[in-house]
Protein backbone atom coordinates (compact mmCIF):
# COMPACT_ATOMS: atom_id res chain seq x y z
CA UNK A 1 0.00 0.00 0.00
CA UNK A 2 1.49 3.36 -0.90
CA UNK A 3 1.90 5.88 1.39
CA UNK A 4 -1.12 7.89 0.00
CA UNK A 5 -3.14 5.38 0.76
CA UNK A 6 -1.63 4.12 4.10
CA UNK A 7 -2.55 7.94 4.98
CA UNK A 8 -6.03 7.88 2.99
CA UNK A 9 -6.98 4.39 5.19
CA UNK A 10 -5.85 6.03 8.35
CA UNK A 11 -7.92 9.36 8.22
CA UNK A 12 -11.00 7.18 7.21
CA UNK A 13 -10.61 4.86 9.80
CA UNK A 14 -9.78 7.85 12.67
CA UNK A 15 -12.98 9.49 11.19
CA UNK A 16 -14.95 6.68 11.71
CA UNK A 17 -13.79 6.54 15.15
CA UNK A 18 -14.65 9.74 15.90
CA UNK A 19 -18.80 9.11 14.18
CA UNK A 20 -18.71 6.12 16.80
CA UNK A 21 -19.11 8.00 19.53
CA UNK A 22 -16.90 7.80 22.96
CA UNK A 23 -14.84 5.14 23.88
CA UNK A 24 -16.05 2.49 26.63
CA UNK A 25 -13.39 3.93 29.30
CA UNK A 26 -14.92 7.73 28.04
CA UNK A 27 -18.27 7.06 28.07
CA UNK A 28 -17.94 5.30 31.56
CA UNK A 29 -17.52 8.31 33.92
CA UNK A 30 -20.36 10.46 32.04
CA UNK A 31 -22.96 7.00 32.81
CA UNK A 32 -21.39 6.80 36.08
CA UNK A 33 -22.60 10.86 36.59
CA UNK A 34 -26.05 10.49 35.30
CA UNK A 35 -26.54 7.41 37.52
CA UNK A 36 -25.51 9.40 40.02
CA UNK A 37 -27.75 11.93 39.17
CA UNK A 38 -30.68 9.91 38.35
CA UNK A 39 -30.22 8.22 42.09
CA UNK A 40 -30.85 11.82 43.29
CA UNK A 41 -33.99 12.27 40.89
CA UNK A 42 -35.68 9.06 42.12
CA UNK A 43 -34.94 10.58 45.75
CA UNK A 44 -36.60 13.92 45.30
CA UNK A 45 -39.70 12.58 43.75
CA UNK A 46 -40.35 9.41 45.61
CA UNK A 47 -39.94 11.26 49.41
CA UNK A 48 -42.34 12.84 51.38
CA UNK A 49 -44.69 9.06 51.67
CA UNK A 50 -45.42 8.75 48.09
CA UNK A 51 -44.77 5.08 48.36
CA UNK A 52 -47.51 5.30 51.00
CA UNK A 53 -49.91 7.45 48.75
CA UNK A 54 -49.76 5.28 46.28
CA UNK A 55 -50.64 2.73 48.06
CA UNK A 56 -53.86 3.83 49.69
CA UNK A 57 -54.92 5.74 46.30
CA UNK A 58 -54.66 2.23 45.24
CA UNK A 59 -56.76 -0.30 47.76
CA UNK A 60 -59.92 1.76 47.54
CA UNK A 61 -59.65 1.15 43.34
CA UNK A 62 -59.14 -2.73 43.76
CA UNK A 63 -60.93 -3.13 47.01
CA UNK A 64 -64.93 -3.47 46.18
CA UNK A 65 -63.70 -5.78 43.23
CA UNK A 66 -62.38 -8.18 46.40
CA UNK A 67 -65.47 -7.81 48.04
CA UNK A 68 -67.91 -8.46 44.79
CA UNK A 69 -65.47 -11.80 44.69
CA UNK A 70 -65.92 -12.25 48.16
CA UNK A 71 -69.16 -10.97 49.41
CA UNK A 72 -68.93 -12.91 52.89
CA UNK A 73 -65.95 -11.46 53.90
CA UNK A 74 -65.51 -10.19 57.47
CA UNK A 75 -64.11 -6.47 58.34
CA UNK A 76 -61.17 -8.48 59.70
CA UNK A 77 -60.44 -10.21 56.83
CA UNK A 78 -60.82 -7.53 54.70
CA UNK A 79 -58.35 -5.57 57.12
CA UNK A 80 -56.32 -8.76 56.77
CA UNK A 81 -56.27 -8.94 53.02
CA UNK A 82 -55.52 -4.47 52.60
CA UNK A 83 -52.48 -5.23 55.11
CA UNK A 84 -51.01 -7.92 52.84
CA UNK A 85 -51.56 -5.68 49.64
CA UNK A 86 -49.98 -2.98 51.34
CA UNK A 87 -46.45 -5.53 52.01
CA UNK A 88 -46.72 -6.23 48.44
CA UNK A 89 -47.21 -2.88 46.95
CA UNK A 90 -44.54 -1.16 49.30
CA UNK A 91 -42.36 -3.94 48.21
CA UNK A 92 -42.88 -3.99 44.33
CA UNK A 93 -42.63 -0.25 44.64
CA UNK A 94 -39.28 0.03 46.11
CA UNK A 95 -38.10 -2.48 43.39
CA UNK A 96 -39.27 -0.42 40.71
CA UNK A 97 -38.10 2.61 42.62
CA UNK A 98 -33.92 0.92 42.99
CA UNK A 99 -34.50 0.15 38.98
CA UNK A 100 -35.51 3.45 37.94
CA UNK A 101 -32.29 5.58 38.32
CA UNK A 102 -30.79 2.86 35.17
CA UNK A 103 -34.19 3.55 33.28
CA UNK A 104 -33.55 7.20 33.63
CA UNK A 105 -30.07 6.99 32.33
CA UNK A 106 -31.26 5.03 29.37
CA UNK A 107 -33.49 8.17 28.03
CA UNK A 108 -32.00 11.16 29.56
CA UNK A 109 -28.68 13.11 29.42
CA UNK A 110 -26.84 13.97 32.64
CA UNK A 111 -27.78 17.62 31.82
CA UNK A 112 -31.59 16.76 31.33
CA UNK A 113 -31.35 14.71 34.88
CA UNK A 114 -29.96 17.66 37.03
CA UNK A 115 -32.87 19.80 34.59
CA UNK A 116 -35.06 17.62 35.78
CA UNK A 117 -33.76 17.84 39.70
CA UNK A 118 -34.00 20.96 39.19
CA UNK A 119 -37.59 21.80 38.42
CA UNK A 120 -38.75 18.86 41.11
CA UNK A 121 -36.90 21.05 43.78
CA UNK A 122 -38.58 24.27 42.82
CA UNK A 123 -41.66 24.99 44.12
CA UNK A 124 -44.10 23.96 41.23
CA UNK A 125 -42.02 20.72 40.88
CA UNK A 126 -42.41 20.28 44.82
CA UNK A 127 -46.55 21.34 43.94
CA UNK A 128 -46.41 18.78 40.90
CA UNK A 129 -44.80 15.96 43.43
CA UNK A 130 -47.62 16.88 45.82
CA UNK A 131 -50.88 16.87 43.77
CA UNK A 132 -49.92 14.62 41.07
CA UNK A 133 -51.15 11.42 42.44
CA UNK A 134 -54.46 13.49 42.70
CA UNK A 135 -54.09 14.13 38.93
CA UNK A 136 -53.25 10.23 38.07
CA UNK A 137 -56.03 8.61 40.75
CA UNK A 138 -58.37 11.39 38.88
CA UNK A 139 -57.30 10.29 35.54
CA UNK A 140 -57.45 6.59 36.05
CA UNK A 141 -60.83 7.46 37.59
CA UNK A 142 -61.92 8.68 34.06
CA UNK A 143 -60.33 6.29 32.12
CA UNK A 144 -61.90 3.72 34.14
CA UNK A 145 -65.67 5.69 34.06
CA UNK A 146 -64.56 5.47 30.27
CA UNK A 147 -63.58 2.23 29.41
CA UNK A 148 -66.93 0.56 28.98
CA UNK A 149 -68.31 2.86 26.13
CA UNK A 150 -64.61 2.80 24.37
CA UNK A 151 -65.16 -0.80 24.48
CA UNK A 152 -68.09 -1.55 23.37
CA UNK A 153 -67.56 0.85 20.41
CA UNK A 154 -64.53 -0.58 19.55
CA UNK A 155 -66.49 -4.33 19.45
CA UNK A 156 -69.24 -2.25 17.22
CA UNK A 157 -66.61 -1.23 15.00
CA UNK A 158 -64.69 -4.00 14.87
CA UNK A 159 -67.96 -6.32 14.01
CA UNK A 160 -69.06 -3.79 11.57
CA UNK A 161 -65.64 -4.31 9.57
CA UNK A 162 -66.01 -7.94 9.70
CA UNK A 163 -69.17 -8.20 9.02
CA UNK A 164 -68.23 -6.14 5.60
CA UNK A 165 -65.50 -8.37 4.72
CA UNK A 166 -68.15 -11.50 5.49
CA UNK A 167 -66.93 -12.59 8.72
CA UNK A 168 -69.86 -12.76 11.44
CA UNK A 169 -68.30 -13.07 14.79
CA UNK A 170 -70.82 -15.14 17.62
CA UNK A 171 -71.99 -13.10 20.29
Amino acid sequence: MSLMNRAAALTLAAALGLLAGPSVSQERPSRDQALHVAVELVNEISKDGMVAQFVARSWPAFEPQLQESMPGASPATMASLKAEFQTIVVQHTKDLLAAAPAIYTTYFTVDELRDMLAFYRSPTGQKALRVMPNVIADSVRLSADRMPAVTAEIDRAFRSRLKARGVDLPI
